[in-house]
């Protein structure tokens, strides 16, 4: 006999308020177990010293560290791969690999949850599904009442299909809403692991450590056991670095540019990288302080060219390969126009005498007055202060200007504003050789702050600094910033000493090399007598003195 239907609701009705009560008891126990977790946590004494963090380095600690390792003939790569190893760097590589792993742990338990209140919830439902009870009043035959569902509750097989597909893809997307994505956790979510696939593809990951590390610098990583890319937070620092020099090619690829669109990076990567890349531009800065308070040229020159690689994006400044990507994207973002790829013209360049005795400035660009025609000095006195004039022409100014024009007509920005923000560095590196017959003896380096930490720490490379080859000296080093992207061209003024080393013709070279771009650099020398510094009497100098000294009282 068939059961009363109003038995069967009453059954239904208790099945379903049991599934209910089933699923907030499982919610009560699994919160209570997480707060029971929490409190077994031990607060961290304040007495105990081992747990707390330590001081980050100072600054003359950071010096110390890179003066043990630098050397003259270190290439971009190996400058790099000093950078990404240092202290600083792991430690935060590690912190952030630490709460990645938290994050991970918490997100592979609230899935494995997941599951466990689907399956629950499932298992119900096939429960009731699967007792094919009649609630129509169609008779034995069972063919009515139910508006032809075949007996499954109220739900067609192709409702309940849906269902199951909704709720897949509502516990693979949920991550956007409200959740990091993690690769390996979240489907599609790229992140390490996928860039080192891609750079393996390249053929450029794992980096040879022969090209990465300078042989008797004193780094101690080798292919055996002590190999770096063991180490996570150093592997993750050495992808970073590498998949910067080839973010050409990475930032256009399809399966990222697609990711991206869908909120599918792992942005704990991704930011992390933006992070890293500027603690090495922070690195490259201070490595660049060291170099030229060392008067090396060779060094400087090459930082310089890493920090222009490292923010454009590609490997080398010499590579046809990296030269072709740079040349097609200016040419992309600025069309076919003169001075595109960007480059500076020198004229009329020029030695100066420094007429009145000024404190040594930072050069800058400033607009060039009409004047008369200078010529430079032929003759300078050994250690009087001199100037070296640079008139120069920016040939891509005219395409940046309409860039920016462009671009604060399509945002609504201030043009004023937008001019006035923009940002152009350049270096003036400056040495002298002697054209005459016989060498000089090459001068130590001058006794300064810097030279003088490194000069005292033991195990560096000081006396190879200090016996550089006198033409390879820099007798000064500048930065100069283009603040106004619509300046045409200027004048930039470097003041120097004449040199000292001995009387003769001098040649006196003048490298003005970009940060910003590629086949930018230009070189430029000029040639000078320097004549035996003058002698003068002790009478003479205290009759000045006391000049001096009667003005200072009226």
């Amino acid at each position: 006999k068939m059961l009363p239907p109003i038995l069967i609701v009453v059954v239904v009705l208790v099945l379903i308020l049991l599934s209910f009560a089933f699923l907030i008891w499982r919610e009560y126990q699994a919160s209570n177990a997480k707060k029971l977790q929490h409190k077994k946590v031990p607060k961290k004494s304040s007495s105990d010293a081992d747990t707390k963090p330590s001081a980050p380095p100072s600054a003359e600690d950071n010096m110390k560290y890179f003066m043990k390792y630098i050397h003259p003939k270190m290439t971009s790569l190996q400058l790099l791969f000093l950078v990404a190893t240092h202290p600083v760097n792991l430690r935060l590589t590690r912190e952030q690999l630490d709460i990645l792993e938290e994050k991970t742990k918490e997100r592979l338990e609230e899935e494995e949850e997941k599951k466990k209140k689907n399956a629950s919830t499932m298992d119900m439902m096939d429960l009731l599904n699967d007792q094919e009870w009649d609630t129509g009043d169609g008779g034995e035959d069972g063919d009515g009442g139910d508006g032809g569902n075949g007996g499954n509750g109220g739900e067609s097989e192709a409702e309940r299909k849906q269902r199951l597909a909704d709720m897949e893809k509502k516990a693979r997307t949920e991550h956007v809403s409200g959740k990091i994505p993690i690769e390996g956790v979240d489907k599609g979510v790229l992140g390490q692991e996928w860039v080192e696939r891609q750079l393996t593809l390249m053929k450029v990951w794992p980096p040879k450590l022969k090209d990465m590390i300078m042989e008797g610098v004193g780094m101690e990583y080798d292919e055996g056991d002590n190999n770096p890319f063991d180490d996570p937070a150093l592997r993750r620092n050495l992808c970073m670095t590498i998949g910067r020099l080839n973010s050409h090619v990475l930032n256009a690829h399809p399966d990222l540019i697609s990711a991206s669109k869908k909120g599918l990076v792992d942005q704990m990567y991704f930011k992390g990288n933006m992070e890293y890349r500027s603690k090495v531009h922070a690195f490259l800065e201070l490595l660049l302080r060291i170099s030229i308070a060392l008067r090396n040229f060779e060094l400087t020159k090459t930082i310089v060219q890493t920090m222009a690689i490292f923010k454009i994006g590609v490997a080398s400044t010499t590579d046809e390969k990296s030269k072709q990507y740079y040349t097609d994207a200016l040419t992309k973002q600025y069309g076919k126009l003169p001075g595109i790829p960007p480059t500076i013209e020198i004229t009329n360049e020029r030695i100066e005498r420094v007429e009145t005795k000024t404190e040594e400035e930072k050069p800058e660009l400033v607009p060039e007055q009409p004047k008369p025609k200078k010529t430079s000095v032929r003759e300078i006195t050994g250690g009087e202060p001199c100037a070296i004039v640079l008139p120069l022409e920016r040939k891509h100014a005219a395409a940046f200007t309409a860039k920016k024009l462009e671009i604060c007509k399509k945002q609504g920005l201030p043009v004023e504003l937008a001019m006035k923000s923009y940002r152009e560095s350049w270096w003036i590196l400056v040495r002298c050789k002697i054209l005459s017959e016989s060498t000089i003896e090459d001068p130590n380096i001058p006794n300064t702050p810097l030279s003088k930490i490194m000069k005292e720490q033991e195990g560096n490379n000081w006396e190879v600094f200090n016996s550089s080859p006198f033409h390879e000296r820099l007798i000064t080093a500048w930065p100069f910033v283009v603040n106004n992207v619509a300046q045409k061209s200027g004048e930039v003024k470097v003041q120097f000493k004449a040199p000292t080393a001995r009387p003769g013709k001098y040649e006196i070279s003048i490298s003005i090399m970009s940060q910003e771009f590629m086949d930018a650099d230009v070189d430029v020398s000029l040639k000078v007598t320097v004549l035996e510094p003058e002698t003068k009497a002790p009478e003479e100098d205290n009759k000045k003195e006391e000049e001096e000294e009667d003005k200072k009282d009226k």
